[in-house]
């Protein structure tokens, strides 16, 4: 488990230990390497596993900054590598959207997880490298609550499991309909006590709108030349929303192949350096120098490019 400790970032490069310097050239190293290897650039989307890190607004203006600085003119082929929990749909379908607007083909590369928004945003791609142990997610998105001063989240799939269950179990034992409403109101009363009203009606605002934004970018991009990409999209999409066993249920690369994603298993070397990749920033976020959502200053997830080695990348 990432030790994610509070520490006190360095005012300035002067401040920066041996080992952090050693970090930070090592990133840059290792991204250009897989850069070079692939010969396009690579975008990395790096989110902490603390639990302010989720996708948010502030992170569209973050990423336009970087893309807009390292890529202007956009290019050909564009590598994606991301890591992140998940976060708003909103933003999440937005971050899709601006990364594709700087290039004509993107294929995404998960290491070891982009869960809930992280998989949306990987429907954006023309093609997705799993590693041999990595995951994605449903894109039922959850809610997060507070309640007597401690923090919960639920997500609309946990809540219409709780109705087929009550259903069921209702079925199974044969009431008539007087002894049927007896059972069941309680419970759903204790659902909406649970939840309150307005959270629910979001969680079904965010289900559908998960559904829209799913299936803009499955045929925009993934089955873009496809000409049954509307009855795959929806196929898919439905697999990764109400078919989905839970919020939590992680899907490796053989079921998302199997549900119809366009899956590659990574490439070894190229997953061996993108694990390098992903344990250097976790390194650089316990010394403080990335992803600090402790301050008031603002969230910073961690984006950067990386380039060939001596190679021109083509417009």
């Amino acid at each position: 488990m990432v030790n994610d400790k509070k520490t006190t970032p360095p005012k300035n490069i002067d401040d920066l230990t041996k080992d952090q310097k050693e970090d930070i050239v090592k990133l840059k190293k290792i991204g250009n390497e897989i850069s070079t290897i692939r010969q396009k650039p690579l975008l990395l989307i790096f989110y902490s596993r603390d639990n302010k890190s989720s996708i948010s607004p502030d992170d569209i203006f973050q990423l336009e900054k970087i893309l807009e600085a390292n890529i202007p003119g956009g290019v050909e082929d564009l590598d994606v590598c991301i890591q992140t929990l998940g976060g708003n749909a909103d933003i999440s379908y937005l971050l899709a959207q601006l990364i594709r607007d700087y290039c004509k083909k993107m294929e995404i590369f998960i290491p070891n997880y982009a869960y809930s928004g992280g998989t949306l945003i990987s429907l954006s791609s023309n093609c997705i490298h799993l590693g041999k142990t990595a995951r994605i997610s449903p894109i039922d998105l959850q809610i997060e609550t507070r309640k007597d001063g401690a923090s919960s989240s639920f997500a609309l799939i946990d809540i219409e499991q709780y109705i087929d269950f009550v259903q069921d179990t209702a079925k199974k034992f044969g009431f008539d309909n007087e002894n049927k409403v007896n059972y069941v109101v309680p419970l759903m009363r204790e659902l909406i006590e649970d939840h309150r009203t307005p959270e629910l009606g979001e969680l079904y605002r965010m289900k559908d709108l998960s559904k829209y934004h799913a299936k803009i970018l499955l045929t925009n991009y993934m089955f873009k030349h496809d000409t049954n990409r509307g009855n795959r999209s929806e196929v898919i999409i439905k697999q990764l929303t109400e078919n989905s066993p839970s919020h939590d249920f992680e899907v490796d690369w053989k079921m998302a192949k199997g549900i119809g994603l366009k899956v590659n298993l990574m490439d070894e070397k190229i997953y061996k350096l993108l694990r390098i990749l992903m344990d250097i920033s976790h390194k650089l976020k316990e010394h403080g120098l990335i992803c600090d959502f402790k301050s008031n200053e603002g969230r910073k997830p961690f984006f950067e490019v990386f380039f060939p080695d001596k190679k021109e990348v083509k417009k």
